[in-house]
């Protein structure tokens, strides 16, 4: 990297943060100033920070993009909102860090990049990172976290499938949890249930059609409301097994 052979620049840039850190809402401003100085097409002035030390400091909301950070310590800090969209990480440590709604889509962290051992983190963390890309220290929140991100994308990004199966995929977490399916199946089959209860079938045999109708297996009534409702089940027990099958295997290709 041209920048990493600059020492000077290197100083000036880690520097100029430690200053923000320490210097409150103040110091966050002369940051955001900083940064806007830096011309983002100049390759020489990527933004290098080196052998420093923010345990338990805070760094709320900072902009750390595109930065170059390596040798440096977060332990125990509060990264909250912070901005770390492609960054480079190389030997860096940030366990225990708080890290809710922080940005991490496309960091690279390979390897000993950063070690990353913490559960203080939120659905809005954005933990978008290859799996190539990710550490070799981190926790299995975060490692599921990268997971559900990359699914996430694949599916927004399959435009051939209809919006009832793409609402389902929002439904389930965009094809990764399989918890959340599951837990729709069992609304789905006890909801029926219900209803062809009240249609006077007695407990046992209201579950056990809801279940035929939704695994396609049988047709309790012959025709009527409730034949009609066992048909829409029908075709709603299709639907989740569509998007069963296809979460199961896209889950082999991540």
């Amino acid at each position: 990297m041209a920048t990493a052979a600059e020492p000077a620049w290197q100083a000036i840039c880690t520097d100029k943060l430690q200053k923000s850190v320490t210097g409150g809402r103040d110091g966050a401003k002369q940051w955001e100033f900083f940064r806007a100085s830096i011309d983002p097409n100049d390759p020489t002035k990527r933004i290098i920070i080196a052998d420093a030390v923010f345990d338990r400091m805070s760094l709320q909301g900072y902009d750390l993009s595109r930065c170059y950070i390596v040798r440096t310590s977060f332990l125990d800090s509060n990264l909250s909102n912070a901005n770390f969209r492609l960054a480079i990480f190389r030997s860096s440590h940030a366990d225990n860090a708080n890290i809710e709604g922080a940005a991490f889509r496309g960091a690279d962290m390979t390897g000993d990049g950063i070690t990353l051992n913490t559960d203080r983190f939120s659905r809005e963390t954005d933990f978008e990172v290859e799996q190539e890309r990710l550490p070799d220290v981190l926790s299995r929140g975060l490692r599921a976290a990268a997971s559900q991100a990359r699914h996430a994308r694949r599916w927004r990004n399959r435009k051939s499938y209809s919006l009832t199966v793409r609402m389902m995929m929002a439904l389930t977490g965009h094809g990764y949890s399989l918890r959340w399916l599951a837990g729709i199946g069992m609304l789905i089959v006890g909801l029926f249930a219900v209803a062809f209860g009240i249609g006077g079938q007695g407990a046992l045999d209201a579950i056990l059609a809801s279940t035929g109708y939704f695994l396609g297996l049988n047709a309790a009534f012959n025709d009527g409301i409730l034949h009609a409702l066992g048909l829409v089940e029908g075709l709603l027990g299709m639907l989740f097994f569509a998007v069963l099958t296809a979460i199961l295997v896209s889950m082999f290709f991540d």
